[in-house]
């Protein structure tokens, strides 16, 4: 949560396959104790509401639909990863570390070596590779964007950290409440998300509104690609 304090999401699935991992049916019933995803009383409670900010609509808080496997930081469970490479944008000196983290990103692209990220570990960047965004909100209530590869743990490509693991708490521990999530292709800002886009407010009004808060702060996007949520 924007404040630190965690909420709970009950996963309906677990296989040890790469591809899918952690699977929930209802992503958005958050609950406010652990123990009900474990046989305890329902703990229900709704997302807060982002305030209103200057540049329009950004949709509402909204969980995950799966978390994969290599995107713990154990691959039996456990704590989430944050994404090493991760560039946190809140103005123009966060734009800047962007550009220039992305010129790296850019020349490690299908190199076949390990590149060492914030953690200390070593991480593949395949040929081809998106870069990928999340919306969050702030504790005192302002929108804010994580950035980040989806870079591999493994040199074959297969095991690629996504979504899920673009958090900005320093603590961790556990998959971000997104506004919005979706992929930076050159000027071109989506919300293609196989784990974020299912939630009814992300609609084409609020993606063109991110792409306003891209603008403020300070990175170019001048076209948008749409993809309407997943049921």
């Amino acid at each position: 949560m924007p404040d630190g304090t965690h909420l709970y999401t009950c996963a309906t699935l677990l296989t040890g396959d790469p591809s899918v991992g952690y699977w929930f049916d209802a992503p958005d019933a958050l609950m406010s104790d652990a123990q009900s995803c474990c046989g305890g009383a329902p703990t229900q409670v709704e997302a807060p509401l982002l305030p209103p900010v200057a540049v329009g609509t950004l949709g509402a808080l909204h969980g995950p639909r799966e978390i994969k496997p290599q995107e713990h930081a154990d691959l039996e469970g456990g704590p989430i990863r944050i994404n090493p490479f991760a560039v946190i944008v809140r103005d123009q000196s966060g734009a800047n570390a962007y550009v220039n983290a992305l010129a790296s990103w850019q020349a490690w692209a299908g190199d076949g070596n390990p590149h060492q990220g914030a953690d200390g570990q070593g991480y593949y960047f395949p040929s081809e590779f998106p870069v990928n965004y999340a919306l969050l909100e702030t504790s005192d209530g302002q929108p804010i964007v994580v950035i980040a590869p989806e870079v591999s743990v493994t040199s074959d490509g297969e095991a690629p950290l996504g979504h899920p693991t673009l958090g900005a708490c320093p603590t961790g521990g556990g998959a971000p409440l997104v506004l919005m999530a979706g992929e930076i292709w050159g000027d071109t800002l989506t919300n293609h998300s196989g784990r974020f886009n299912h939630h009814p407010s992300v609609t084409e009004e609020a993606l063109a509104d991110a792409v306003k808060l891209f603008n403020c702060f300070g990175i170019s996007i001048t076209r948008t690609t749409y993809y309407p949520p997943k049921p």
